[in-house]
């Protein structure tokens, strides 16, 4: 019987632990700090979700130890908040992102400030509102026609001059007072308390990110090619058992053929990640050949996954010594 996974969350203010443990049962910490990941590495945690790091007190993780948990074979996912940052700046390296906040930053907005909030250390409870909790509770209420669209601008327009510390729901409800009628404010307010949950979009995307990890634990698969794709390697269906020969023994003709496979399915999303994932559970840990470590690079640009060609090189020298 298999062991279990080991996962392991880290988050704040973006969700509430009494909402979170529900939906997937992991070993839960405060948001991510720059050395967590190496712990986490150390401790043979197999999947990782980020959804809050660090902020002004202590510095998160950086790209490059995500990297390194990614090529040691662990299942890296972000969502919500500085996760959401991260899955956008490691989404070629084989981080997975998920969520309304995900693909909007990966859509190319920049404003990293607008996932910015103050929490209590002690319960992790958010003491302020993030902007893209603003943006998100006024696109909402022009929807369900409780404001105009030029109400809603003028109110994320007041809610974006506010100092990210200082911006919760009181604050810019005031701040407002001046630009808009006290009936519309009115209307507003009630609309954001009444809906409070339906319009935390970090939360939201919290508890997808949390759904998606539970569906992956307990069923312990990696992604399966859809059958009328057509793709058929001559190397079989066990991609796991084909790899694991590739990096032992440095087998010339299963490399290039796999280096074939990937160039030419480079579209086929659900592949390349059940080719990556494989590779990556056995990659550090075998015994590399020089036939072997020469085809694991070429691989690696087929997946857009290469890293600098020095780190290649440092890899190099040391299968060979």
């Amino acid at each position: 019987m298999e062991a279990a996974l080991k996962v392991r969350v880290y988050v704040g203010p973006s969700l509430p632990l009494h909402e979170a443990r529900p939906i997937l049962n992991a070993d839960y910490r405060p948001p991510l700090r720059a050395a967590d990941l190496p712990i986490a590495c150390a401790a043979g945690v197999d999947v990782v979700v980020i959804l809050d790091g660090a902020f002004i007190q202590a510095t998160t993780a950086s790209v490059s130890q995500i990297a390194l948990c990614l090529e040691r074979g662990m299942r890296v996912y972000g969502a919500a908040s500085a996760g959401a940052l991260r899955a956008v700046e490691c989404k070629r390296l084989g981080m997975i992102g998920v969520g309304e906040i995900y693909r909007l930053f990966e859509s190319g907005f920049e404003d990293e400030d607008e996932l910015a909030v103050t929490f209590d250390p002690e319960t992790g409870r958010c003491l302020s509102w993030p902007m893209v909790n603003v943006r998100n509770a006024c696109r909402r209420a022009f929807e369900d026609q409780i404001i105009s669209r030029d109400d809603a601008d003028r109110i994320e327009a007041v809610a974006k001059s506010i100092y990210f510390a200082e911006r919760t729901a009181a604050s810019v409800t005031k701040s407002c007072s001046a630009e808009l009628d006290s009936n519309t404010l009115s209307r507003f307010q009630s609309y954001v308390r009444t809906n409070a949950d339906k319009l935390d979009l970090k939360a939201a995307d919290s508890r997808a990110c949390l759904s998606t990890v539970a569906a992956f634990v307990n069923s312990r698969q990696l992604p399966v090619a859809p059958a009328d794709t057509g793709w058929r390697p001559t190397c079989g269906p066990d991609v796991s058992g084909v790899l694991r020969q590739l990096v032992h023994t440095g087998d010339e003709r299963l490399a290039s053929e796999l280096v074939a496979v990937a160039k030419a399915h480079a579209d086929d999303g659900v592949f390349l990640r059940k080719l990556d994932l494989a590779f990556g559970e056995r990659a550090l840990r075998a015994t590399w050949s020089p036939a072997a470590l020469r085809r694991w690079s070429e691989l690696k640009l087929a997946l857009g996954l290469t890293q600098a060609a020095a780190e290649l090189r440092c890899c190099a020298v040391t299968a060979d010594s």
